[in-house]
């Protein structure tokens, strides 16, 4: 006998695998081709550790927002992000290490939004101050940074992305706001803890 349940959760699953297939959202980063994020995410300097992240998408060009969990592992040897729908279907997993970046997809993309964009994203929210700033000096843009808002400008200033960091009592988000795409995501971290050496 079939579980009316599990017909339901399957439903819902394919759905929303389907419609990341398709491209909602069409992007056309500037930062992700001018910085080198993946060599910024081979070398993390911080203490190791292990988030859980959980993300919202908001598609400002069709006012539509969509969610993903996203475990990310920061280690003195690279980067690794698994991406999920709230359902726990894997979507794909990245890891950097060495100047090198390796994906494994499970769908094409998500939503239409490259994975190259959300690790620029993540290493834009989390990477310390100064190794962006010289990271984007070298291409001529740069990094700003007042109180809780960071910012990535342009070679003629103009802002790009604003990293901004609210926190309501013990609901912290952090908002990623791209000025060169229709985009904002929300980042909540669900868990965090360091990873033993």
């Amino acid at each position: 006998m079939i579980d009316r349940n599990k017909v339901v959760v399957l439903i819902i699953a394919v759905s929303w695998l389907c419609s990341s297939g398709c491209s909602t959202t069409h992007t056309t980063p500037i930062a992700p081709n001018a910085i080198d994020w993946v060599k910024l995410a081979s070398h993390w300097t911080g203490a190791e550790d292990y988030r859980v992240e959980i993300v919202t998408f908001h598609d400002l060009k069709k006012s539509e927002q969509y969610h993903a969990r996203f475990d990310l592992e920061l280690t003195h040897h690279g980067l690794t992000l698994i991406a999920q729908t709230p359902l726990g279907v894997l979507l794909y997993e990245l890891h950097v290490s060495d100047g090198k970046m390796t994906v494994k997809r499970h769908v094409d993309q998500l939503r239409g939004l490259p994975v190259e964009q959300t690790l620029a994203d993540f290493v834009l929210t989390y990477w310390p101050l100064d190794q962006l700033m010289e990271a984007a000096a070298a291409v001529g843009y740069s990094i700003h940074q007042a109180d809780t808002i960071r910012s990535l400008r342009n070679s003629e200033d103009e802002i790009l992305v604003e990293v901004i960091s609210e926190s309501k009592g013990v609901d912290a988000v952090i908002k990623v706001v791209h000025h060169d795409i229709p985009l904002r995501i929300d980042i909540r971290t669900a868990s965090r803890r360091q990873i033993r050496q």
